[in-house]
């Protein structure tokens, strides 16, 4: 049995719907076979798979596109084309960055710790230096007080 996170009375996975489409300007779970709503869903599904730990079947029971319940195929095809849509679309990058880590949202912390180990391939050795130097002097601190 999944445990789903209730936050408002709306579940994970209509929160995290409602926060896409808001960054995307447009409902997301319109019925329409258009590319960016294809390309904005399938974010959808990818982060309430890898960040939120969601089954299929959870998603499926609580996301429904254009009032009709969507199939696990649908599911698995959106999560795996994830990677080829984020190639050409920049823009689903930078949603992804918005919904993953946002100081006004209660995102578990497994969620924040997934999003620095993300980035830390992206990082310059010297950058990684100054970044370590900074987490020993903040944790020394936190030791002192």
């Amino acid at each position: 049995m999944v445990l789903l996170l209730k936050i408002n009375n709306m579940t994970t996975e209509v929160k995290v719907a409602k926060q896409i489409s808001k960054l995307a300007g447009f409902d997301i779970l319109k019925k329409t076979r258009k590319r960016e709503y294809i390309e904005a869903r399938s974010l959808l599904f990818y982060v309430l798979s890898k960040y939120y730990e969601q089954r299929n079947c959870s998603i499926k029971r609580h996301i429904k596109v254009g009032g009709k319940p969507l199939n696990h195929a649908t599911i698995l095809h959106s999560v795996k084309s994830f990677e080829i849509y984020r190639r050409y679309n920049k823009n689903l990058d930078k949603w992804l960055d918005a919904i993953t880590i946002d100081e006004d949202d209660q995102s578990p912390r497994e969620l924040k710790i997934n999003y620095i180990k993300s980035k830390l391939d992206y990082l310059l050795p010297e950058d990684i230096d100054q970044l370590a130097n900074q987490v020993r002097d903040m944790f020394e601190e936190a030791i002192i007080e």
